[in-house]
């Protein structure tokens, strides 16, 4: 490692000299980030020692704005440390992490159990109704107490040593998760010799597989399939000894050999179990609801067995047809790596058209510009390219000025980073924020900046990146959650923005997913890359009529993971015999394929639960689902614009971020509780809706 910087040579611990405080992604280094963290837990330890030791009366001011404010070099060192781990990976970053995670917990343990400061805000929270204190302030104030109350404060020193000892090994078992997935990610390829094999691949593709090859510097005449490719490679290729080749391939990343992932889950699961335990609840999955929407495990479990319900019958029936495809080809036993490949001519013979003929119209630029264009209009907000402006880690990044179109004021800064990068970032489409918004401890407005990350395959030099329509949604999907922060609007940078209960931070993103097959809008990018014509209107038509397509089979996919998910955190471990028999037997609940029929095996790469935030609220992708839906079928369908609708939505929905309960927001916007049906009328597994009426609330909501 670098040798460390003096303090006033390292762009983390002096006032950017940027426009609007962006970070220095282009002059930091691992050793201004290792001195930029420990030189943060340092101030951060004297702002909290100052507060408990504050000789005054403890006041909401002293006490609760003063922790909420603590910690700004820490908290800024950790954007540009959490962006660089996600998105450009290093043996020295790496390094860092487990130099620098002992350090974090050890910290955390010790202001959660410093008694004085839980007195101070204790007495505050003990005068909350003689302080006049708004809403927002009353929320914080309740955070913060409870976050204290219902933590270790409560036990003897020796049960907090051992909470605090827990923490940092699941933090150290959760990254060692991450870190198997992504080097697994990287060692993972499959070498095409024979150019029979390529064989029903588009040109289009063809040309990815031989570029891949040729950077991995592999000979002239061979092709590679990397993790970005064998999505599609699956549903193309007619070779079928290929296709289960790299089916069981795909399906195995990070089980066995040298990045096995089964002793992590079981050290993971069993570590969160024991937590739960030690804070009195039966399960882990009991403790991570108690603060969401769906409040218990068993409103979460009875959510997803009406989804199996609906989804498996459904599905199981086109499944059926899917096999007559494969049938009349000879294959009287399809199996899993025949599915997508089948389901895919199905789909081409049913409505005419296949998917290759949609790309040419998803230019990625366009797609971009397209986004943009309809946040304008629903949002009346406006993005200007900010050139070489600020800096970025990767070259092939953008960074955005967002403006309100009505007063012109800045709004926020939006960075992209579209493109994969294996083995230097990780799988996946997410949204983070480098800065939060809110206000800054001297009461100024805090900008927030936000970033979009993605995983499209770059194409070979000089051709344009053509997307699925798949792809698209995900990018508007994505986008969604970036306009959550960059609309965010509030005091305090933790209740703002994407600072949701997890099950409903899905919403703001799904819902933006309902504008992207409308024609008003598809029109607006969906132009052809060569020749700038619009989709063509036949074109269109087929695209929306098979827009439901597999829905019963995409939903149980995903009714599939939430029960994983569950049943990973909603069991107790000490009746777990194997990472492979527990997913298997849920596989058997929510599946179509016989689980014996294949080896797969989720789990060891399932990061969103044993490595991201998602640990027992997987569900909250379906849950989502029903409330955006709801709003889009009630407010919006028809007329995709409305104005007033619109504007409440900015004001109701994005902008409040976690200032107030998700269900209040809901129901402040739409003037009644969720319509538990409104996603299945969507995807044409229930009548379209006849006549409004008041819905009753979803259990446990």
């Amino acid at each position: 490692m670098a040798p460390r910087t003096r303090a006033t040579d390292n762009p983390l611990l002096s006032n950017s000299y940027l426009p609007n405080k962006a970070l220095p992604f282009d002059t930091v280094t691992v050793a201004h980030l290792e001195e930029a963290l420990l030189q943060g837990l340092k101030e951060s330890e004297r702002e909290i020692r100052a507060i408990i030791r504050n000789p005054d009366a403890p006041t909401f001011a002293n006490t609760i704005e003063a922790l909420e404010f603590s910690g700004q070099t820490l908290t800024r060192a950790g954007a540009v440390f959490g962006a660089l781990l996600s998105a450009r990976i290093t043996p020295e970053l790496l390094a860092l992490q487990k130099k620098v995670q002992p350090l974090f917990a050890a910290h955390s343990a010790k202001i959660s159990n410093d008694k004085t400061l839980f007195k101070r805000i204790k007495a505050v929270y003990d005068a909350r109704d003689t302080l006049n204190l708004d809403a927002e302030q009353a929320l914080l104030l309740d955070r913060k107490y409870k976050g204290m109350a219902e933590g270790g404060i409560q036990f003897p020193k020796a049960k907090q040593r051992q909470i605090a000892d827990l923490g940092l090994k699941l933090s150290q078992a959760s990254s060692a998760f991450s870190d198997n997935v992504t080097a697994a990610t990287k060692a993972w390829g499959v070498t095409i010799t024979d150019e029979k094999d390529l064989a029903g691949l588009p040109e289009r593709l063809v040309d990815i597989l031989k570029n891949d090859a040729a950077r991995a510097g592999l000979p002239a005449d061979q092709w590679l399939v990397t993790m970005g490719t064998v999505s599609e490679v699956l549903d193309h290729a007619q070779n079928r000894a290929l296709r289960e080749n790299l089916f069981n391939q795909q399906n195995t990343i990070a089980y066995g050999g040298a990045y096995d992932n089964t002793g992590h889950i079981m050290e993971i699961t069993r570590m969160r179990h024991q937590m739960a335990q030690i804070f009195g609840y039966e399960t882990y999955a009991a403790m991570a609801l108690k603060d969401r929407m769906a409040k218990t495990p068993q409103t979460v479990n009875d959510f997803l067995a009406k989804n199996r319900d609906v989804y498996q019958k459904v599905a199981k029936e086109d499944s059926q047809k899917v096999r007559a495809l494969a049938a009349a080809d000879g294959i009287a036993d399809m199996m899993p790596w025949d599915a997508g490949y089948y389901t895919r001519k199905l789909k081409e013979r049913d409505f005419s058209f296949s998917p290759e003929e949609l790309r040419p119209y998803f230019e990625l630029n366009r797609v971009v510009a397209g986004v943009f264009d309809h946040a304008g209009k629903l949002f009346n907000i406006g993005f200007a390219d900010a050139g070489k402006k600020y800096p970025v880690y990767d070259a092939d990044m953008k960074v955005y000025e967002v403006y309100d179109k009505k007063d012109g004021d800045l709004i926020g800064l939006l960075y992209t980073d579209y493109y994969q990068r294996p083995g230097a970032k990780r799988g996946g489409a997410w949204m983070s924020s480098f800065v939060n918004p809110g206000i800054t401890p001297d009461g100024k407005p805090q900008l927030p900046h936000i970033i979009n990350c993605c995983n499209y395959v770059k194409p070979a030099a000089g051709k344009p990146t053509l997307l699925s329509v798949d792809e698209v949604t995900t990018l508007f999907h994505e986008f969604g959650h970036a306009l959550h922060g960059l609309l965010g609007r509030g005091r305090y940078p933790s209740l703002t923005g994407t600072r949701v209960a997890r099950d409903f931070v899905e919403l703001p993103s799904q819902l933006q997913e309902n504008w992207v097959l409308e024609k008003q809008v598809l029109d607006s990018f969906a132009l052809h890359h060569e020749t700038g014509a619009k989709m063509p209107q036949d074109l269109v038509e087929k695209l929306r009529a098979s827009s439901n397509f597999g829905a019963a089979a995409f939903g149980l996919r995903q009714t599939f993971l939430a029960t994983l998910d569950m049943a990973w955190n909603n069991t107790d471990p000490a009746t777990i015999t194997s990472v492979e028999d527990h997913e298997t037997n849920v596989r058997k609940l929510a599946g179509i394929f016989n689980p014996a029929a294949s080896k797969q095996y989720m789990s060891t790469r399932f990061s969103h639960i044993f490595a991201g935030g998602y640990a027992a609220g997987y569900y909250g992708y379906k849950w989502a689902e029903v409330l955006d839906s709801d709003i889009f079928e009630t407010k919006f369908k028809g007329n995709l614009y409305h104005r007033q609708n619109a504007e409440e939505l900015r004001r109701k929905i994005y902008q409040p971020g976690g200032t107030r309960p998700p269900m209040d927001l809901f129901v402040d916007y739409m003037g009644r509780e969720p319509d538990p049906d409104a996603l299945f009328r969507r995807e044409g597994l229930l009548p379209s809706k006849k006549a409004a009426k008041p819905a009753p609330r979803p259990p446990g909501a």
